[in-house]
Parts: structure tokens; C-alpha cells; sequence
């Protein structure tokens, strides 16, 4: 009777594990499958979608792309998640300020070697400010090796079990949210202000010699 009651014990929790909801599973997803959707305007006028998608009490961030086929055949689709999101609700002004910060690892064809790219989507009810997304190149002068946290996450997208996945880009982000932290100069706790003092010698520059910083006015789909 023991032995029977472990095995249905042992047959629930293994159907309950393998059925766990995954970041993984909103990959090849349609903006409908999604909590929030924003598009963005950047040079030239070009468009760039950001999607949300909270699992598991974690806030993904995937990038939309209206030109990719989605798993149902038909045209736009989300791609991998980029990362695990930091929320901050904040008040400025008597004003109340939403930021979403993700992160993602600087790629090797910008031949910078090191860093992450700060993403932060801000909005705000004040009619002159919107939302925005704000985008900086920090560098990472702790690292060990050229193009460090980019390994480190391609090995998280390519290798890591699925029921690993959530947990480990999780620990990735808050290593990247640390790094960010720590080359911007940013205050324990973080507060708005901090984006007006950030220290420019953590952020790359351009060929051209300019701070690698982008500001894009985003609306909510």
C-alpha cells in the first residue's frame, strides 16, 4: 500500500514538473500570447516591437519580429527571451514613473570585447514624456575575458535544460543588472535620478567618438 501510494506521490510531481510553464514556451509566440506589447521608433523611422511576458513571478522580455514566421505558420513572432526583467515604480515630481530594465550581452561584430546593453522602457502619464526606452552600451571592466557575459548567455540560449533555463538567465540578468550598477554609478536603492548623473566612463563610445546611448519614443499596443 506504501510502496503504491509513493509511486502515484512520485507519478504527480514528475506530470507536474514536466508541465511547468516555461519562458521557453512563448518563443515563436504571437503579440496576443503576451502581457504587454510596445513599439518603438528609432532612426530613420524604423520600427522595433518589445514584448513582456511574466512566468513563474518573472518578467521575460522578447523582442517581436513582424517579419518572422511564428510557429503557426503566419508571419510575426516572438524570438528567445533576452532576459530576466528589473521593475522598478517610481516616484519623481510628484510624478509615478514605470521602468522595465532588461539586459543583453554586447555582441562580437561591435568588436567592443566587453559589456551589456541597458535597455530601459520608462513610462510615465505626463503627456510631454510618454514612454520611452532609453538603450546604453555599458562597459565591463571586471571582466575576466573578451566578450565574457556574451558566452555566458550564448550557453544559457543554446545548452541550458529547459527546467534550468528560467533560473539561469535569471542569474544572469541580476549579474548584468550588477554590472550596469556598478559602471553607471547607480544608488542602493536605484532611483530615477540616477539617470540624469550617470557616470559616462562606464558607457562605450562610437567610431565616431559619441557616448553609444539611444532615446526612442515607444507607444503600448
Amino acid at each position: 500500500m506504501k510502496k503504491t501510494f509513493l509511486l502515484i506521490m512520485l507519478s504527480f510531481l514528475f506530470n507536474n514538473f514536466s508541465l511547468a510553464e516555461s519562458s521557453l514556451d512563448y518563443m515563436g509566440k504571437k503579440q496576443s500570447d503576451m502581457d504587454e506589447n510596445y513599439e518603438c521608433l528609432g532612426n530613420a523611422n524604423k520600427k522595433s516591437y518589445i514584448s513582456y511576458k511574466e512566468i513563474n513571478g518573472k518578467l521575460f522580455k522578447y523582442n517581436y519580429w513582424s517579419d518572422m514566421e511564428g510557429i503557426d505558420g503566419t508571419m510575426g513572432s516572438t524570438g528567445n527571451p533576452d532576459s530576466v526583467v528589473k521593475k522598478f515604480e517610481l516616484d519623481f515630481n510628484n510624478s509615478k514613473f514605470m521602468l522595465y530594465m532588461d539586459f543583453t550581452p554586447i555582441m562580437e561584430e561591435s568588436n567592443l570585447e566587453n559589456g551589456v546593453i541597458l535597455k530601459i522602457l520608462i513610462k510615465s502619464k505626463l503627456k510631454k514624456f510618454g514612454i520611452q526606452e532609453w538603450v546604453y552600451w555599458v562597459k565591463n571592466n571586471s571582466a575576466n575575458e573578451p566578450y565574457e557575459m556574451l558566452k555566458k548567455w550564448n550557453k544559457i540560449q543554446q545548452s541550458e535544460p529547459e527546467e534550468n533555463f528560467d533560473n539561469a538567465l535569471a542569474t544572469w540578468s541580476d549579474k548584468a543588472y550588477n554590472i550596469v550598477s556598478k559602471e553607471l554609478d547607480f544608488g542602493k536603492p536605484f532611483a530615477l535620478v540616477d539617470l540624469d548623473t550617470v557616470n559616462k566612463d562606464g558607457i562605450h563610445k562610437t567610431k565616431g567618438g559619441n557616448y553609444a546611448t539611444i532615446v526612442e519614443k515607444c507607444k503600448q499596443l
